[in-house]
């Protein structure tokens, strides 16, 4: 390790040096600003070095519209089956706010400047859903969220020649914000839904649905994992039934990830596990929409006519001939904020909770009964730590303690 050399000389002077790359340099009199000197100098090596190790690309001699490469970076994506059906529509909505701000800006004038100022303009825009009209601004983890998939775009853009490596790294260098910055709203605090919530909820909802959200419950997977989930990925390991997905969060850092099934689970699928072929989905919209007809037909007070019987047919026929579709985690969130409105509407008091608190709630339970630990395995995390953000068992063990300590 290289070191700051201290002599005196002959009218007793202190002089500081230092050996780099075989040459002698003065750093001046006083130690410490020589060290200070000698590591300034050794961070610029090292930035040299790193700067000399990068792979060597050709030069970028082609410049187009930033809102094309967003359309070649979503077509690569649907290919390789790597966006779900949440983040495609975040991906769209982000290609919607950067049309509305500078739809004419090039890739080479988005500097990290241009996505400061474009995440701040953001943060003053109103956003209104067209579905169920409601409206808001976005929080801060949204706003990190665009600005990272700004960056997945350029990182796409340099791998297909359009960027630079040093324009990549400058916008990918740009920090996430922080509580309280740019006037950011913070989301929800994360919850959990009791035992007692969830019974009153699932039974305003149809009864397909209400074997989805059990599933949900008594596992913790994502409601992604659900969407995905085929009879081939299922199979019968020792004493349970275990759910291997074919694509999943981490499946690009080369993990794999399995989630057990119980006996309760298994009670919920076995029906369709003997049903279905294996590349089928073991749930999907069309059988959705096929029990809700059923029902309906069941319950319907008077006679169809026969137009109406007629008509009814001829639906049920272009319903056999429209492909299989499966679900996506967006067909939940409805399903879950009709079943709270009905239940409002019945005089049922139930405290709002939305369906990604379910993976929250079965972590937590398994952390509880069987300690931190447990409610990694739930949760199929590589590190505790990340666990520690959904696992909400500390607050239960405070309540235990203090009824019985008093």
């Amino acid at each position: 390790m290289r070191r700051v050399i201290v002599s005196v000389d002959k009218n007793g002077y202190t002089r500081c040096k230092a050996k780099i790359n075989g040459k002698s340099v003065y750093l001046g009199n006083d130690v410490k600003e020589a060290e200070k000197k000698l590591r300034a100098i050794l961070r610029e090596e090292q930035k040299k070095k790193l700067t000399e190790a990068l792979p060597v690309r050709p030069a970028v001699t082609r410049d187009r519209l930033f809102i094309t490469l967003c359309g070649d970076f979503l077509e690569d994506c649907e290919k390789r089956d790597q966006l779900d059906f949440r983040d495609l529509a975040g991906y769209r909505t982000l290609v919607k706010w950067v049309m509305t701000y500078n739809s004419n800006l090039t890739i080479s004038e988005w500097t990290p400047a241009v996505v400061r100022d474009f995440r701040k303009w953001l943060a003053a825009q109103k956003w209104t859903n067209p579905a169920n009209g409601r409206s808001g601004h976005y929080g801060r983890q949204q706003l990190n969220k665009m600005v990272g998939w700004i960056k997945l775009i350029f990182s796409f853009g340099y791998d297909e020649g359009y960027c630079s490596f040093d324009q990549m790294e400058r916008v990918r260098r740009v920090k996430a914000l922080r509580a309280g910055e740019e006037e950011a709203a913070e989301m929800q605090e994360r919850q959990i839904v009791t035992e007692e919530q969830f019974e009153a909820t699932i039974g305003y909802m149809r009864p397909y649905y209400q074997r989805i959200f059990r599933l949900l419950y008594l596992t913790g997977m994502r409601p992604i994992e659900l969407c995905r989930m085929r009879r081939k990925d299922i199979a019968y390991d020792g004493d349970i039934w275990w759910y291997r997905p074919y694509f999943h969060k981490t499946i690009n850092r080369g993990k794999t990830k399995t989630i057990p099934l119980g006996s309760r689970c298994y009670d919920l699928i076995a029906d369709l596990l003997d049903e279905k072929a294996p590349d089928e989905y073991l749930f999907t919209r069309n059988e959705a929409l096929e029990e809700m007809y059923a029902l309906r037909a069941i319950t319907r007070k008077t006679k169809p006519s026969p137009a109406q019987k007629r008509q009814m047919d001829e639906a049920a026929r272009r319903r056999e001939n429209k492909p299989v579709e499966r679900f996506a985690p967006s067909d939940f969130t409805r399903e879950l904020r009709a079943a709270l409105k009905k239940a409002a509407a019945a005089g049922v008091a139930i405290q709002p909770w939305k369906t990604y608190a379910l993976r929250d709630t079965a972590i937590s339970r398994a952390s509880l009964v069987f300690g931190p630990e447990g409610g990694q395995a739930v949760a199929g995390h590589s590190s505790l730590r990340t666990t520690e953000y959904y696992d909400h068992s500390q607050r239960e063990r405070q309540r235990i303690i203090a009824k019985r300590l008093g």
